[in-house]
Parts: C-alpha cells; structure tokens; sequence
C-alpha cells in the first residue's frame, strides 16, 4: 500500500527486498515515479526550449544589481525603498527593488531597520564563506560532523 501511495505501479513488476521495514525504506526513500516522470517531461520541455520564456530578475547577469548594490554601498546611512528608487539611474519599481535587494542579501547581510515610512536597508558585510577563521560555518560543521575546521 505504502508503494501505491508513492505512485508505484503493480504492472511494473518492482520487487523490494528484504524484510517489511527494509521494504519501507526503500519505499520511503525513493523517488517517486509520478514525480519523477513530471521532472523528465520539465527537462525534456527545457531542452526543448518548449513554452513561454520568462523574465527572472533574480538571475540576472550582475550588472542588473550593480546600481542598487552601488547605492547601499555608498550610502552612509539607512536607505528607504523611496531614496533607493529615487537614486537610480536606471527604471525600477517596488516589486524589483525587494527582488534586488533579496538577491543582495544571500551574499550580504542586510541591515534593517523601521522607519515611519517603513523599512530602511543598509547594506553590511559579506557573508559568503571564503574561509575565514572566524566564520560561523566552522562552529557549525564542528558540531555536525565533529571536526573543528573546514579545510
């Protein structure tokens, strides 16, 4: 029953093996057939260059985030979204600047802080881990797999 609700077919003739808990694990961690088949027909529509292509701001090339990045930067302070978009060079509206600045956070931290006109951002700094001695990512792989640094 467990096989059928993952969407494996009877007709297919899979054979699990083991006893009834090896049998669920193999069950429980496969991938699932329907799942899979849609995954296929996504890559092979992909290659395919098959439907209406998108627009993906968030995967731009960098130059797309350079002037609001350049902005944070310079800034000495706290920005509004109004001050941000009021700033740029090139035409942005409020659904972008979030888009913008999300994307700028998985690299940055990004400091904010409410205003009565709502949030500011201040840019902070790099988060991305390049090794540095004191970085979070080697107390947390210590705890994990329990060694103390990540070479």
């Amino acid at each position: 029953m467990v096989a059928r609700l993952q969407g494996f077919n009877e007709a297919w003739g899979w054979q699990l093996a083991g006893r009834k808990t090896a049998q669920y694990r193999q069950v429980g961690n496969a991938f699932p057939p329907p799942v899979a088949e849609e995954v296929g027909r996504a890559i092979m529509r992909a290659l395919a260059h098959a439907g209406q292509p998108h627009d993906m701001p968030e995967l731009a090339s960098a130059t797309l985030h350079a002037p609001v990045y350049r902005l944070l930067k310079e800034a000495d302070g706290y920005l509004t979204p109004a001050a941000i978009l009021r700033n740029l060079t090139v035409p942005y509206d409020a659904i972008q600047l979030e888009r913008r600045i999300a994307h700028l956070s998985k690299d940055f931290v990004i400091d904010i802080e409410e205003t009565r006109s709502g949030p500011a951002y201040k840019l902070g700094e790099f988060k991305a881990f390049i090794g540095q001695d004191e970085h979070e990512r080697h107390e947390a792989f210590a705890h994990r797999v329990g060694r103390s640094r990540i070479s």
